[in-house]
């Protein structure tokens, strides 16, 4: 197991040397927000929990449109880092406290949660039954679970395949089929509500673009030039906002079809 955490430490402690199209990852985010706040699974006044919760980007912004309390848990104490700095500068009253742990073993009491969020996270763990019992456990009953997974390579379009695979090296574990994920959360006592594709054409472009660059920039040590080329924020933010609305009705208009990249579960915890 401290293998496992040292893994996933390191990743975060070389975030910032990684090259990223700054506001992509941005209107990446706020379309992520979006689908899951009008999804109506987060009632206001709730307690969310946020599973590897890693720089805190997605949940502080669901807890304030929906205006419920959070709590973050993550293994990498580097990720919890990065959030507590950004939280506190940006005073978040709805946080509830951040904690370093496994996703095996949560440090969180039983049945104290109305919605628990796991984004990309059930293939990275080593024992997934006992992470999906760990759900059901600090879940109330009829809580909602969210999670999201890379989409089989099966299922997935052909030229997804090469940048998943890639992916793959960041410590996939497995993968997971419809039929396996539905059989992995019915057996924990979870009612699924809602199964569907995300993350089309638009965000395998730009994570394309980006795997593309990378080695470029890391290997001639262009980070800082491209850093000041990256537009400033009164820039980068109105793109972000355009991008994301694109990458939000994108996923609205093709979640039905099977070959997106990622695949998202909605399941409410049986009483």
């Amino acid at each position: 197991m401290n293998t496992f955490r040292h893994f996933y430490e390191s990743l975060w402690e070389q975030a910032d040397s990684i090259f990223y199209v700054n506001w992509f990852r941005e209107a990446q985010s706020i379309s992520l927000v979006k689908e899951v706040v009008s999804a109506n699974i987060i009632a206001p006044g709730s307690r969310l929990a946020d599973i590897a919760c890693g720089n805190a980007v997605y949940v502080k912004d669901i807890s304030k449109l929906t205006n419920s309390s959070f709590v973050g848990v993550d293994i990498s104490s580097a990720a919890l880092h990065k959030s507590q700095r950004k939280l506190v500068a940006q005073q978040q009253p709805l946080c509830l406290g951040l904690v370093q742990g496994d996703a095996a073993q949560l440090p969180l009491t039983s049945a104290s949660f109305d919605s628990v969020i796991c984004v990309h996270t059930l293939e990275h763990v080593l024992d997934d039954n006992i992470v999906i019992d760990e759900f059901h456990r600090i879940l109330k009953g009829g809580g909602y679970l969210r999670v999201v997974v890379p989409n089989s390579t099966k299922y997935m379009l052909n030229i997804f395949r090469p940048l998943e695979r890639r992916l793959n090296g960041l410590g996939h574990l497995r993968e997971y089929s419809p039929t396996a994920m539905l059989e992995l959360l019915s057996s924990h006592q979870f009612e699924i509500q809602r199964i569907y594709c995300t993350d089309f054409l638009l965000h395998w472009f730009m994570f394309s673009v980006e795997e593309h660059l990378r080695p470029l920039v890391n290997r001639f040590g262009l980070g800082g030039v491209i850093g000041k080329l990256m537009p400033k924020r009164r820039v980068s933010h109105p793109l972000a906002i355009a991008l994301s609305h694109l990458l939000f009705w994108e996923n609205r208009l093709l979640f039905k079809h099977s070959w997106g990249m990622n695949r998202c579960y909605v399941a409410r915890r049986l009483q």
